[in-house]
């Protein structure tokens, strides 16, 4: 409070002090696709906020993630249906203009398996989307198609029984300013299990350099984590970027 009380001095305030309950557990996410007829949670995720191993340094938009999480069980998984979705869905759906989209739900979950929401957005998360679209059966065309068209709950989505982790490449001082321009070298070939997704990048006289700070995410997909991971991983050992980094312990809850 005496921290917060000195701040109000180098800006402007009202005086008043607002306090939210502090969550402790492991995070997840979840993307759930949905119409005014009903909708469908994609395999739970977990991103990598931090900017170093071991998660420390400073906070940035996702170093990296894998999927499935372990920490989203089948009893987190039905509390979190039963408390969050099926509500928000409900809420929803009543309304004259129902929401037909995706829906990111940031999950904390405590030493109990009880699901809390961290946040909601009305979007696919990055870099979340890259390891939980791979492990969608069905054709994610006709997925999104049927939302649309408020027939989701017609439509049986199915999934691949695998892993999937990507790997973000940062620009150097990332999350903070960074200098663009700087040429990308032995950019790996994609395979049917492993590719790079290109951020902040940008093609000039026939060059590709960083134009960003999440330059790409290279995503690897196995019959296990460390499949997917090794995979991930022998992507973006092979690039070569000035001053780049990326954090060589993704997944490491799971693995």
């Amino acid at each position: 409070m005496k921290q917060s009380n000195s701040l109000q001095i180098q800006s402007e305030s009202d005086g008043k002090v607002l306090l939210e309950a502090f969550l402790p557990g492991e995070e997840a996410s979840m993307l759930v696709v949905m119409d005014g007829s009903g909708y469908v949670c994609l395999p739970a995720s977990q991103d990598h906020k931090r900017e170093f191993e071991g998660d420390k340094g400073r906070n940035t938009g996702g170093m990296g993630a894998y999927a499935p999480a372990p920490v989203y069980t089948d009893s987190v998984k039905e509390r979190t249906v039963k408390r969050i979705v099926e509500p928000m869905h409900k809420a929803l759906s009543s309304r004259r203009i129902p929401y037909r989209g995706v829906l990111y739900v940031g999950l904390m979950i405590d030493e109990h398996d009880d699901p809390y929401v961290v946040e909601f957005n009305v979007r696919f998360g990055d870099p979340e989307c890259q390891i939980t679209l791979p492990l969608i059966a069905t054709d994610l065309g006709d997925v999104l198609h049927a939302a649309s068209v408020d027939k989701l709950s017609t439509l049986n989505v199915e999934f691949h029984d695998k892993h999937a982790m990507t790997v973000v490449l940062a620009a150097e001082n990332y999350p903070g300013p960074v200098e663009k321009g700087r040429e990308i070298r032995n950019l790996p070939d994609s395979s049917e299990d492993s590719w790079v997704n290109h951020a902040g990048t940008k093609m000039e006289d026939g060059v590709l350099l960083s134009n960003g700070g999440r330059v790409l995410s290279c995503t690897g997909i196995g019959g296990d984590l460390q499949e997917a991971s090794a995979k991930a991983y022998s992507l973006i050992e092979r690039i070569e970027l000035a001053g780049s980094h990326y954090r060589r312990d993704i997944g490491h809850r799971a693995l």
